[in-house]
């Protein structure tokens, strides 16, 4: 059984696969394990859709570093869910977070936790078959955080995995071992 605490930074674009290979990845586990969602504390939120986007996702991140961080005091494994960026439905100007990445990371750090950043990375055109599956985002918006995430390179180690070269099973097989393997990054 893994007893090391370990924060799991799971990013990529929309629809690159980050919940079905945490839930994957997950099941596999022999530890305790928690998913910290950003998407599902925004929807826990009762603002309007001005102050959801303006104060519910700074919001969103404060709960999301507060959260892996007990849980990880806890000794958890701690998935957290993020594409980092926020397209704005209205069309102005896309946002890149790194800062929220960097927090986790220190709020890992400062709990001597290890911590893993893996990238999803898909073809723009798979994404996009993968929305209009689910029809839960505007296809504008899957491609501009497909685009977000080709140019953003925020200073931090990440272990990409390419989820059209790989298999759902191969993708978690891999990210299974970087967990389970010697410590990860920031160890």
């Amino acid at each position: 059984m893994l007893t090391t605490r370990r924060l799991v930074i799971v990013t990529g674009p929309s629809h690159a696969g980050k919940s079905a290979t945490i839930a994957q990845t997950r099941r596999a586990l022999t530890s305790r394990a928690a998913v910290v969602a950003i998407d599902d504390i925004i929807a826990s939120f009762d603002l309007g859709e001005d102050d959801l986007w303006k104060e519910g996702l700074p919001a969103a991140y404060d709960v999301a570093v507060a959260s892996a961080t007990a849980l990880l005091r806890r000794d958890f494994v701690v998935f957290v869910e993020s594409t980092f960026t926020f397209v704005p439905p209205d069309g102005t100007t896309p946002v890149v977070h790194p800062e929220q990445l960097r927090r986790l990371i220190d709020a890992a750090e400062a709990v001597d936790a290890s911590w893993l950043v893996v990238r999803l990375a898909s073809r723009v055109e798979e994404l996009l078959r993968r929305g209009k599956a689910t029809g839960r985002l505007d296809p504008d918006i899957v491609q501009e955080t497909w685009g977000l995430h080709r140019e953003w390179m925020p200073g931090i180690e990440m272990r990409e995995l390419d989820t059209n070269a790989m298999s759902s099973d191969q993708v978690a097989a891999v990210l299974l071992d970087a967990i389970a393997g010697p410590r990860p990054q920031g160890a």
